[in-house]
Order: structure tokens, then C-alpha cells, then sequence
């Protein structure tokens, strides 16, 4: 069965997703650049939104239903 399955389930598309090129991103980086490019790209996410004093804690996003079946309790 090995010939039907195509991918990884959920994985991402590498050639949409791709931090050296998105335009969409501020900064761009890759695996040499990894750390400067993400902070780079963390600090001017919490510029826009207005969000000082942070410092380096970590900025967490979720795209899903907001609901207790997902692991997310209101």
C-alpha cells in the first residue's frame, strides 16, 4: 500500500513556505541564519503590533477552532 500515500500528512509545502524567499516576511533567513533571521522577524511582528517590553519571550500563534477537542479549554 505503500504507493498510495504521497507527502507528509500535514506537512508543509517547502517551495510555498520557504523563509529565503516569502515575501511576506520581513527578514528573510535560512538554516545558517536561523536564529538571527527569526528574531529579527519576531521583533519587527512585536513593533507592529505595538507590543514593548517583551523582551524575548516567545510569540505563540494557532490557526483552529477554538474548542476543548483541540486541546484548547475557554
Amino acid at each position: 500500500h505503500l504507493s498510495k500515500f504521497h507527502g507528509v500528512v500535514n506537512g508543509i509545502d517547502v517551495d510555498i513556505w520557504n523563509p529565503e524567499e516569502d515575501q511576506f516576511l520581513p527578514f528573510h533567513y535560512n538554516a545558517d541564519s536561523c536564529t538571527e533571521g527569526k528574531a529579527a522577524c519576531r521583533q519587527a511582528l512585536r513593533d507592529r503590533l505595538g507590543l514593548t517590553g517583551w523582551g524575548d519571550k516567545p510569540i505563540i500563534g494557532i490557526v483552529s477552532r477554538l474548542t476543548g477537542q483541540k486541546g484548547i479549554s475557554l
